[in-house]
């Protein structure tokens, strides 16, 4: 009936025919099982879809809601709200003496526990936070009082000592009057800083009150060019007013001083040479724009805000170029926001600054001025006092760095007395310099220096000179531990703050000369323990002894006794403590006889032979009793050299005739001895062995320079590094061994030629 059928077919062999089997049926009849199901399984899909939705949201509301609760209470924390506890507890209504019980016991209740755990502590810790801010608001207005009032406190001693100091001139000799100028230009720095640190302190708590009147601007500007002028200081700058006449504003006349004051001031402290100029313009009907407009360094862009801050430069590094406390120009600010203006800065690094603030126009007539800026101090054109670089040479050489003069000053009139002679750098790069063409004992050397400071001075020496071949003591004004620790790391052997005591600093040097003595004794006791082939007596070695003693500069006199005598009878200042032999030297080796404040040590080294000394109170005693018992070894080992028959020869035949000896040549179990007597060479037959002799000889009495040979240096002509030979200077030639050229070249590098 043209229906749509499903069929289906397959082949049949019935009585060895091929047949086809096919069958048929309707399609709708084929799927009316399948529909039968279709339906119910889509009915089903909702009913398990509907119930995962179901189950889902119940779920969520129950994981998310306590989440909410938690982000909202997270959110009133955030905004300050930290008293409110979280509700994480309920009422224990069948155990109600075991008080309450958690909403929830799975992993959320524990979050939950957690998170209110973290608000007590939070809440604890902005409690402390306050209670220690409201002490530390305490301590703050308590250093404020303090400051002003121990400033307030400083200016009457400051003032006496200025106008003390000022009454000496013209009353002493005229030789003094730099130091006397040197002490009222401290004090007047001194006194400035007191100022600006109280007025910081009363603008910080707002006690500052300004009186304003009409003001004509350009003569505020003229008075303070005409005080600013002395701060040149001979540099190629020229202060021009640019003001125009009639512009009046409407100012505290003291405060507007001090605000041209620190301008003007800060300019020439930052322009070397050009113009500063002070401009003013109207900007708005009731608005002056004062300009000072320098040709200096600059200011990077960075700084350009920073620099109007309490206690900031643009330069806050050890090597700034410029002093200063940094208040002046965060004073200015705050003077100029009471006057109702603004100030800020325009400036480009190597083109110079302008600094612009605004005032407000006065329509008032102006009344006269008197100039109340104090005056700067002038320097007496006195020279140095002469003495510290003339008269008796120095024992030690000090070398004392600077950028200021004054501070030099100090340092040499604490030294004065002292056996050191004091070189003087006003940088570092001229410090090093002076290093470099005479090496002095020791430095004393500031941090805070122009272009070089004083680490980067101390880590350039370093590199060619130990701590202990050159000591460096720092003088800065830096006192806080991680400059002291700086200075340590960079090299230096102590470390003194700014102001220091004569008395401490004298005792800072004589421990690093002290030092300084010790090791150089230390290195001559050494080369004295290594040099006993030269000694063929106890009398010579005993002489060697005081002569050591008598270079050492702390000791002031040494003598020699032998056999109860002193051996000589020179006068001097301290013959009176060493001139007798004590008595109780022959029961004892070692006798100390105390004289005020020197000191007298007798020391028996022999039989026959002692020493004595005589010195301050000091650690000479401890340098003489090394000596002595080093040289009674020496004495001991020249005893048993002597004793030794070759040894014997050897210094009383070989060394002497070292001189005219060519070389040496090894034959067997014996040595030949070359020696050039009156232009003709003569050999020499020496049963010693070769490496006896060279043990007791030095490199300039004989060098070797192969297995069989060793030559005097002194007959060397030039060597031949490519051929390996040495000539000498009568025209003979000695073969040469690799492994002595490179020491060969190193002794006389001017005799080695070739490849």
């Amino acid at each position: 009936m043209y229906d749509t059928v499903l069929s289906a077919f397959a082949p049949v062999n019935v009585f060895g025919q091929r047949w086809a089997l096919v069958a048929e049926i309707s399609h709708a009849e084929a799927f009316s099982g399948i529909n039968r199901w279709r339906m119910l399984v889509v009915l089903i899909a909702v009913v398990i879809v509907a119930v995962i939705i179901v189950i889902g949201y119940l779920v969520a509301n129950t994981i998310a809601k306590p989440v909410i609760g938690l982000t909202g209470r997270a959110e009133k924390i955030a905004a300050g709200d930290w008293a409110s506890p979280l509700n994480i507890y309920k009422e224990n209504r069948k155990r109600p003496f075991q008080g309450k019980d958690l909403i929830r016991q799975d992993e959320l209740g524990r979050l939950a526990v957690s998170f209110e755990r973290m608000r007590e502590a939070i809440c604890d810790k902005m409690t402390q936070i306050e209670k220690q801010n409201e002490e530390l608001k305490q301590l703050d207005e308590f250093k404020n009082d303090l400051l002003a009032n121990t400033t307030h406190e400083l200016k009457t001693p400051l003032n006496g000592i200025i106008g003390l100091t000022e009454s000496l001139l013209g009353q002493i000799p005229e030789h003094f009057n730099k130091t006397l100028y040197n002490i009222i230009y401290s004090g007047r720095r001194l006194s400035n800083l007191v100022n600006d640190i109280l007025d910081a302190a009363k603008l910080r708590q707002e006690e500052i009150q300004i009186r304003p009147q009409s003001l004509n601007l350009r003569q505020i500007v003229d008075l303070d060019i005409s005080s600013s002028s002395t701060l040149l200081g001979g540099k190629d700058v020229v202060l021009v007013n640019q003001v125009p006449k009639n512009l009046c504003v409407k100012a505290d006349q003291h405060r507007l001083q001090q605000i041209f004051q620190n301008l003007v001031g800060n300019a020439i402290k930052f322009t070397n040479q050009g113009q500063i100029s002070i401009s003013a313009r109207i900007v708005e009907a009731d608005l002056v724009e004062v300009s000072v407009t320098d040709t200096g360094i600059g200011i990077q862009q960075e700084d350009q805000q920073r620099i109007f801050k309490a206690f900031e430069q643009s330069e806050s590094a050890a090597n700034r170029s410029y002093e200063g406390t940094g208040l002046g120009l965060a004073i200015t600010q705050q003077l100029v926001k009471l006057h109702s203006g603004r100030i800020w800065v325009e400036s480009e690094p190597g083109r110079g600054s302008s600094f612009l603030f605004t005032l407000p126009v006065s329509h008032e007539k102006p009344r006269n001025l008197e100039l109340t800026l104090p005056k700067a101090v002038e320097f007496s054109p006195v020279e140095i006092s002469p003495q510290m670089i003339q008269g008796k040479d120095r024992d030690f050489t000090i070398l004392a760095v600077d950028d200021e003069q004054i501070n030099l000053d100090i340092i040499a009139n604490h030294l004065q007395g002292s056996p050191c002679h004091i070189l003087e750098a006003c940088s570092g790069a001229e410090a090093v310099g002076c290093v470099q063409n005479q090496k002095p004992d020791l430095i004393l050397l500031d941090v805070m220096m122009p272009e070089m400071d004083g680490y980067q001075v101390c880590n350039q020496l370093r590199e060619q000179y130990s701590c202990y071949d050159l000591p460096i003591v720092f003088l800065t004004a830096r006192n806080q531990l991680r400059d002291l620790v700086k200075g340590f790391n960079a090299g230096a052997n102590d470390y003194l703050t700014k102001p220091f005591f004569k008395n401490e600093l004298l005792a800072r040097v004589k421990i690093q000369i002290e030092l300084l003595i010790n090791r150089s004794r230390i290195t001559k006791l050494w080369q004295f323990a290594n040099n006993i082939g030269q000694y063929k007596s106890h009398e010579e070695m005993v002489l060697a002894t005081c002569d050591m003693l008598r270079k050492d500069p702390l000791i002031e006199e040494t003598v020699q006794f032998f056999e109860g005598e002193r051996v000589d009878k020179k006068n001097s200042p301290c013959s009176k403590e060493i001139d007798d032999y004590p008595s109780e030297l022959e029961k004892q080796p070692e006798v100390i006889i105390s004289h005020d404040q020197r000191v007298a040590m007798f020391v028996k080294m022999s039989r026959q032979y002692a020493i004595g000394a005589c010195f301050a109170k000091s650690s000479a005693e401890d340098w003489m009793r090394s000596l002595v018992i080093q040289a009674n070894k020496n004495m001991e080992q020249v005893r048993r050299i002597t004793a030794d028959p070759d040894n014997a020869m050897i210094q009383s035949h070989v060394i002497p005739s070292l001189d005219s000896t060519l070389y040496i040549k090894v034959e067997k179990n014996y040595c030949m001895l070359f020696k050039q007597i009156n232009g003709s060479v003569k050999e020499e037959t020496l049963r010693i062995a070769f490496k006896q002799i060279l043990f007791h000889t030095e490199k300039d009495q004989l060098f070797q320079i192969h297995r069989s040979y060793a030559v005097n240096p002194s007959k060397i002509e030039s060597v031949s590094s490519k051929e390996q030979l040495v000539f000498l200077k009568n025209e003979e030639s000695i073969p040469t061994a690799k492994k002595y050229l490179a020491q060969l070249k190193k002794e006389y590098p001017h005799l080695v030629k070739g490849a």
